[in-house]
């Protein structure tokens, strides 16, 4: 079956409406525990499977060693992560093992520092911080592993920051189909590079009427679909 760009942009404004209601019903504000449960999710989602990351930081936070009440000193608490994200996994009945535990666990331990020290709490850090690019640009310059992606999902997970843009390969895909973007341009990583493209990816979604950060959502969700069906139907040719 042929995904046409019009068969796409037609499935995203079918399902844009719902992602709308849902993200303007508002969610209960997170306390510092699940901020940091997030906060770990997204930095532990760099070149692994979500599940897996999702797995480490759900073990992370069952212990809470990131929350500055736990007392860890820096050391300590790297070495309570190192050996927390070295253990094994079971993913969907498979034993699985997290690829980097000892450079995730340096990082982790190295953001959380950052935090304490500058803030004392990843609250306090959200609420003066305020405007969310800033946020977004603290957050990449002070937390380790975390790109702008990483730090835009986080942001919109706990601040429902919509205007801030998610940009990953089924986005990208999106956006080299509509012209946006060179063909087979990869994710940018440096900072300058995704904010040229998120600019880019805003002024297109304002033009249909979206707000940037649900539009791209939708997107992200349409995209997939079409990779796993193209995907079937290669291995069923």
């Amino acid at each position: 079956m042929e995904y046409t760009f019009d068969r796409i942009q037609a499935a995203v404004a079918a399902i844009y409406p719902e992602i709308e209601r849902t993200a303007m019903a508002g969610h209960a504000p997170l306390c510092e525990e699940q901020l940091w449960h997030e906060l770990t999710c997204c930095i532990l989602s760099s070149q692994v499977p979500y599940s897996l990351a999702q797995a480490a930081a759900d073990r992370v936070n069952g212990h809470r060693i990131l929350t500055p009440l736990h007392g860890l000193d820096a050391e300590g608490c790297e070495r309570a992560l190192r050996s927390l994200l070295g253990g094994a996994f079971v993913i969907e009945g498979r034993e699985r093992r997290y690829r980097f535990p000892n450079s995730k666990a340096r990082q982790l331990s190295q953001t959380r520092s950052s935090v304490v020290q500058s803030f004392g709490t990843l609250s306090a850090a959200l609420s003066e911080l305020g405007d969310a690019e800033v946020t977004r640009r603290w957050l990449v310059e002070n937390a380790p592993g975390l790109g702008p992606k990483q730090a835009s999902m986080f942001l919109r997970n706990c601040r429902g920051a919509y205007d801030l843009a998610i940009i990953d390969r089924h986005v990208l895909t999106y956006m080299e189909m509509a012209g946006l973007c060179r063909s087979d341009a990869p994710v940018p990583a440096r900072y300058a590079g995704y904010i040229e493209y998120e600019l880019i990816l805003k002024s297109h979604s304002r033009a249909k009427g979206y707000m940037l950060g649900l539009f791209d959502y939708a997107v992200w969700i349409v995209m997939r679909i079409v990779a796993r069906k193209e995907i079937a139907e290669g291995q069923a040719a």
